[in-house]
């Protein structure tokens, strides 16, 4: 697994087992300033997004060790409730549909549009904003009773 660090910006996960397509995505994503690590198997993936959990996953269908869509799966069976854009050669409806219905929230074929990668990757984290608020403000009020503790706490202790 390799990581690229860039401050505040977004993490993004790439699972791409393709050496060539796994370098060009991280690039873009890069250039655009998101934080970007990389695996080459479905294990792998299934590992980073459940042991330290991206803002947002690109990830091949087609895979060493488990599938994209076996991923995508139980990820979701785990809680994972990560955005997954799957990236794939495959075109049929029916393997959109079997994708989507996996848990993925997007899904590009390949050939892609790196103009389009990025306007999805923008989609789904927007879509994402309002959970991760709603973390945000629990952690915020979860602090705040923390505080409210300690303080009383302290009085106690002064008075």
């Amino acid at each position: 697994m390799t990581t690229a660090s860039n401050g505040d910006a977004p993490r993004v996960l790439v699972a791409e087992d393709d050496p060539a397509v796994r370098s060009a995505v991280t690039r873009v994503l890069e250039l655009e300033g998101y934080r970007v690590t990389t695996v080459n198997d479905g294990a792998a993936a299934l590992t980073a997004i459940t042991s330290a959990p991206p803002d947002a996953v690109v990830m091949d269908v087609m895979m060493p060790f488990a599938d994209g869509l076996t991923v995508c799966r139980e990820a979701r069976l785990r809680g994972s409730r990560v955005p997954i854009l799957l990236l794939t050669a495959k075109h049929e409806v029916n393997d959109r549909v079997a994708g989507l219905d996996a848990g993925a929230d997007d899904y590009l074929v390949k050939p892609f549009s790196p103009k389009e990668l990025i306007a999805r990757i923008r989609a789904v984290l927007r879509r994402r904003a309002p959970q991760a608020l709603e973390d945000a403000v629990h952690a915020r009020a979860v602090a705040r009773e923390q505080l409210g503790s300690t303080r009383t706490q302290l009085e106690r202790v002064c008075v």
